[in-house]
């Protein structure tokens, strides 16, 4: 083989390169594989997102008890969110991958382009959340507190309404439950955020 053989012999084609972007691309292909649990509160169930041959599915687990079933009527949900955010979903396509379970598993919270949505799991009518609220709070895993900080203290919220304040010390610069801000932010070089508050659900 001369050397023009060999330069010839050593390019990649693009159907090599298509081939190859199969194999990239196999995890597309693997249905009903993978279980990654989000526990709810009461430490004896869990949910996961399972992909199928046709879509997305949410599944709610009983490991004790042995059942395995559809988290809420996919369907029903499809059809309320679109009539009320006035798009258009279906439901193997539901337009979000993590929710919170509230008032004893009676209806269920969730976000969609940063815009918080609850949806009643009994008529499955389904609500728009305060955006800042639901931006600015961390949501406990059932969805029934909410906290955020105020004059640098940590303030807990219930659905009723009633806020205790958890903390009474905290500064201007010393606030509780705040992220460090990033350098970048004085500079210019990174647009200003307000973040959740950071804390742990025990």
């Amino acid at each position: 083989m001369d050397s023009g053989e060999a330069k010839k012999a050593d390019r990649v084609s693009g159907e090599d390169y298509a081939s190859a972007e199969r194999f990239l691309n196999g995890d597309q292909l693997v249905f009903n594989a993978e279980v990654n649990p989000r526990w709810l509160a009461d430490g004896s169930r869990f949910w996961y997102r399972n992909r199928t041959r046709v879509g997305m599915e949410f599944i709610l687990v009983d490991p004790e008890a042995g059942v395995r079933l559809p988290a809420f009527d996919h369907v029903r949900l499809a059809g309320s969110l679109s009539l009320a955010s006035g798009g258009h979903y279906i439901h193997n396509q539901l337009p979000f991958d993590e929710f919170h379970f509230t008032d004893d598993d009676r209806a269920l919270t969730f976000e969609i382009d940063e815009q918080g949505w609850t949806c009643d799991l009994e008529t499955y009518a389904c609500t728009r959340i305060n955006k800042k609220e639901f931006a600015q709070g961390a949501v406990s895993p059932d969805g029934s507190l909410i906290v955020s900080v105020k004059d640098g203290n940590v303030h807990v919220r219930d659905r009723s309404g009633s806020i205790l304040a958890l903390t009474t010390d905290g500064q201007p610069g010393c606030e509780y439950a705040t992220a460090i801000p990033s350098p970048l932010v004085p500079a210019g070089i990174a647009p200003a955020s307000e973040n959740p508050p950071v804390v742990m659900w025990s």
